[in-house]
């Protein structure tokens, strides 16, 4: 909101003491300036909303200023009338001059550009088609704005603000409270008198427009009025014609609404659908049995049973109501059939009929042997029997569909059983009760109870009886063509009667009437009584039954007494209840609300038997709790009113409630330095909104020193960087600001130089660096045989190397200091390692060589190839070989000597080399690691350092001794012995007892007994 005041400038003015307070139409005010504090003229100065800040300094001619007090002060007031500024000056008067005129100017609400401005009148107005014209009016002058906008579908709005002059002649215009009249609904008119209050004498006219008011033209024949509008009442002093006020009366007439509902057809069959039509209304809403809600103008409903459905319409006078029935009709049901169910054979001229319904025929069956003589297609036939009984069945067809009776009929020579009428109950010694029976042209045999006597019609179907002090049977036999038949009527004689219960609504509308009645007994009255404020209108007033106007009432009980020639009956009771139609309802809940909340809770009072429909306007939705008492919303960011409508048996109750919706906050924009310095303390702020909260964060290392959960903090930082943010959290929300990067300027540390500190002699164009930090300087120096080619004052150098290596020094300056950082850096050859060999002729060795990535041999004679880390060597004589090498950077060279040596000697032994045949002998070999063993067929192995042999005749073995790098060979020859050839002499002997042999063996060289004596004893 922004209030320029604009004053002339005919009338000097020292506004040094002034007090200038700003009341809104409710009755708020702020102070816009204290007394005494501001100097100088007030044209066409603006006070922005904020307030709270004291002015200070010679207040200027123009200008934007804070109010004393924040504009939030009016909040909660009624703004719509006349704004009034107050300029009090105290004790010490209004100095030379008078005030001559001023304006309040409101930006609220908006109008989306381009956007065009009348004013109304332009009497002494400059500026007239901007918000803030100047104004010099000759005498009071209420000036009206009109805000549009030529896009189609975009609002107008009109705002009025009276100009009050206050002549240099001392002239002070009348006063008069203005009080808009209440809305009325057409035809009613409204007597613009009425509105105005407060003028005391001076003249009052009425006009239609504030130009014609402020001319005093064209005043209007009468202050009543019969149409919507805003009319001008111009309250002039009676004294002086010039001295005036121009005050605006807004009148508000609705147009009458009168709904009216159209059923294609008010009666269906069940299962069937009818269309209701409702016109008359701007909008409507539907409630039917089971919770039924519309909202449109046409509903097309199928009811189970007949029902009501009741639609509303807001409007003049309030809500209209109609209700309109429709009628289910039943499916078609008949019968029962009426007439005799036992006849006599070949009777005639039987009756049976049915109930007529309109527009139902009616097709009629009999049993075997009957006739239908006549009304076949009607209700009503009759019937000729034969010798046999049967059904007699009816079907009848109706809009509704089809139903059926039967009636059982028997043919037999026995009458039906008849049926007494009388009462079942009489008076001691009553007289003349009759007792009859339907039938007619039988003979009938009557008996009463002892004490009683028949007084006539013994032998009729009627009779009637004088009883004595005891009851007991009345009973009958009735005698006919067809045989007899008979019946009991059981008579009670008691000196009191039983008053029957009452029936009737237990629960009633309020100012409704209702019937209650009880059985009635032939000669009884009935003595009722009723609550207070109950009234019986029917007439006359001792019947069974009862009408009972409850408009007085608030329920109770209603009693009766059944009143017999036998005495008074006991009292039967029934408790009503009286129901009131719904009051409106007070709604509960928030209705300041944040955009876009959810399951905000609105409720009200839950009353037994009511049922509740909330409806919401805006971009509101109800999300749970239609038709109880307690409703759940959800909000969106348009705003809108909650209806709640209470209904029950007796009508219904409406409340509604405007609702508004708080934007959340915007994202916050942080402001403050970057880059800053390791260890100073900085402030970062956003723009403060009442009311919220601000959560900072800030990089690691650094420590908010003061502000946190305010708009401003103040960080000391460390020696990293981030960044830092806010969360701002107000009432409806939270909203995170953009991050603000901030960088650290470190005093310098030592730096920590980058590079390789082994190198190649005389390498070249070494790099060496360090972190380059933004506003720092550097400077590299070195010792011994290094020399920096390039880089000298950038963070990164290069440096050329010659046999000996030295020192690289960096310093490094900022704004905060130096720091210096020295490496040591060695020169280096490669160096190649690799192992001898020694091998017996004929064999290789594969030679390794480590520590490059490239390698050269040299000489190629005798090996495989003369690159490569790995070769096989197989020289003929021992050869010395040179390697050299590179690690792709540095160059370094060795030699690797390959031995020659002389064959291996492998020696044998066994543990014999003479074997008798078949005998064994181990050899043994040594002097290698592994051996190979020929001719193998007389071996135990052909491989191992150690076999059996076992040959059949003198053999030599031949052994290849070998190792990883040489190889030998020997023999050994093991010497076979044959076994010898034994002959004994004789090999036949026969001896005789007593006697002696001798047996001689040959064939060896020696014998182990070689003669043996036989004896025979």
């Amino acid at each position: 909101m922004a209030v320029p005041l604009a004053f002339g400038s005919s009338c000097a003015l020292n506004t040094s003491g002034f007090e200038v307070t700003l009341t809104a139409p409710g009755g708020c005010n702020i102070i816009l300036v204290p007394a005494g504090t501001a100097t100088g003229n007030y044209n066409n100065t603006t006070f922005v909303p904020v307030g709270g800040s004291a002015f200070g300094g010679g207040f200027p001619n123009g200008g934007t200023w804070n109010p004393s007090e924040p504009m939030s002060g009016l909040n909660g007031c009624n703004p719509n009338g006349v704004w009034t500024l107050s300029f009090d000056a105290g004790a010490i008067g209004i100095g030379v001059g008078t005030l001559s005129g001023w304006s309040i100017s409101f930006d609220d609400p908006a109008i989306t550009g381009p956007a065009t401005y009348t004013w109304s009148p332009t009497t002494n107005m400059t500026n007239s088609n901007t918000l803030t014209p100047t104004v010099c009016p000759a005498n009071t002058t209420t000036y009206d704005l009109t805000v549009s906008n030529s896009n189609p579908g975009c609002p107008t709005y009109t705002e009025g603000v009276t100009v009050t002059v206050s002549p240099c002649s001392g002239c002070t215009p009348p006063t008069a409270t203005i009080t808009n009249p209440a809305a009325v609904c057409a035809p009613s008119t409204i007597n613009l008198a009425s509105a105005v209050s407060g003028t005391g004498t001076a003249l009052l006219t009425y006009h239609a427009t504030n130009a014609d008011a402020t001319a005093d033209a064209n005043p209007l024949g009468s202050s009543t009025v019969s149409a919507s509008g805003t009319y001008f009442v111009r309250v002039e002093d009676s004294t002086d014609p010039t001295c005036f006020i121009v005050q605006p009366i807004t009148v508000t007439i609705n147009p009458l609404v009168n709904i009216s509902v159209t059923p294609t057809n008010p009666t269906i069959c069940p299962g069937a659908s009818t269309t209701l039509t409702a016109s008359g209304g701007a909008s409507y809403s539907w409630t039917g049995p089971s919770g039924f809600t519309a909202t449109t103008n046409t509903i097309t409903v199928t009811p189970a049973a007949t029902s009501t459905y009741v639609v509303t319409s807001p409007g003049c006078p309030g809500v209209t109501t109609v209700s309109v029935t429709v009628t289910v009709s039943s499916v078609v049901t008949t019968g029962p059939i009426t007439g005799s169910n036992s006849e006599c054979p070949n009777a005639t001229g039987v009756t049976y009929s049915v109930p007529n319904v309109s527009g139902s025929t009616y097709a009629w069956t009999v049993p075997a042997g009957a006739t239908i003589t006549a009304g076949q297609g009607t209700n009503s036939i009759t019937v000729d029997f034969g010798a046999t009984g049967g059904n007699v069945a009816v079907t009848e067809t109706a809009s509704c569909g089809t139903a059926n009776a039967t009636l059982a009929v028997t043919v037999t020579s026995t009458p039906i059983t008849p049926v007494i009428v009388g009462p079942a109950a009489v008076c001691p010694n009553a007289t003349a009760i009759t007792y009859s029976v339907s039938s007619t042209g039988s003979t009938y045999a009557w008996t009463v109870p002892a004490g009683a006597t028949i007084a006539s019609g013994q032998g009729t179907n009627t009779i009637t009886v004088n009883f004595g002090a005891t009851g007991g049977d009345v009973s009958l036999t009735e005698t006919t063509g067809c045989g007899t038949g008979s019946d009991l009527q059981t008579v009670a004689v008691s000196n009191t009667p039983t008053t029957p219960p009452i029936t009737g609504d237990l629960a009633v509308c309020a100012g409704s009437t209702t019937l209650y009645s009880v059985t009635n007994n032939v000669g009884s009255t009935y003595t009722w009584t009723v609550p207070a404020g109950a009234v019986i209108t029917s007439t006359p007033i001792d019947m069974n039954t009862i009408s009972v106007d409850w408009t007085a009432s608030t329920g109770g009980v209603i009693s009766v007494v059944e009143n017999s020639t036998c005495g008074t009956g006991t009292t039967s009771t029934f408790t009503v209840t009286i129901i009131n139609a719904p009051i409106v309802p007070t709604l509960v809940g928030d209705f300041i609300v944040c955009e876009n909340a959810s399951a905000e809770t609105y409720s009200v009072t839950n009353n037994i038997g009511s049922t509740y429909l909330w409806t919401v306007t805006g971009d509101a939705t109800i999300t749970s709790g239609q038709g109880t008492n307690t409703a759940t919303i959800n909000f969106g960011t348009t705003a809108g009113f909650i209806t709640i409508r209470e209904t029950n048996a007796c009508g219904f109750g409406e409340f509604q409630q405007q609702y508004l919706l708080i934007p959340p906050p915007t994202a916050p924009v942080v402001a403050g330095p970057s880059p800053v310095c390791a260890g100073t303390n900085v402030t970062y702020t956003v723009t403060n909104n009442v009311g919220s909260t601000y959560n900072w964060t800030v990089p690691v290392g650094a420590t908010i020193v003061s502000g946190q959960g305010t708009n401003s903090i103040t960080v000391s930082f460390g020696a990293t960087g981030g960044n830092v943010s806010v969360t701002e959290t107000a009432a409806c929300g939270n909203a995170s600001s953009t991050p603000l990067a901030v960088s650290v300027t470190p005093a310098p540390i030592t730096p920590t130089i980058t590079g390789i500190l082994s190198v190649c002699e005389n390498a070249t164009g070494i790099s060496y660096s360090v972190a380059n930090n933004a506003g720092s300087t550097y400077a590299w120096t070195t010792t011994g045989g290094i020399t920096i080619a390039s880089g000298a004052a950038t963070n990164a150098a290069t440096a050329n190397f010659g046999t000996a290596g030295g020192n690289i020094t960096l310093t490094e300056t900022n704004s905060c200091g130096n720091a210096s950082s020295t490496i040591t850096v060695n020169t280096i050859r490669v160096t190649i390692n690799a192992a001898p060999a020694s091998i017996c002729p004929g064999f290789s060795a594969n030679l390794s060589a480590s520590g490059a990535t490239t390698y050269t041999w040299s000489p190629a004679a005798g090996l495989n190839t003369t690159s490569g880390a790995n070769v096989i060597a197989n020289p003929i004589a021992t050869t010395i070989y040179t390697i050299s090498g590179s690690d792709g950077t540095c160059l370094g060279d060795t030699t690797v000597t390959v031995t020659l040596l002389p064959p291996l000697t492998i020696n044998l032994n066994a543990t014999t080399t003479n074997l008798c045949s078949g005998n064994t002998s181990t050899i043994n070999a040594s002097g290698a690691d592994t051996y190979v063993w020929t001719p193998a067929a007389t071996l135990s192995s052909s491989t191992g350092a150690s076999v059996i042999a076992n040959p059949n005749t003198t053999a030599t073995y031949s052994v290849v001794g070998s190792t990883a790098t040489c190889s030998g060979t020997n023999t050994i020859t093991i010497t076979v012995t044959p076994e010898p050839v034994i002959s004994l002499t004789p090999n036949s002997v026969t001896i005789c007892e007593g006697e002696s042999a001798t047996v001689t063996a040959t064939g060896a060289s020696t014998y182990a007994g070689h003669q043996i004596q036989i004896s025979h004893l």
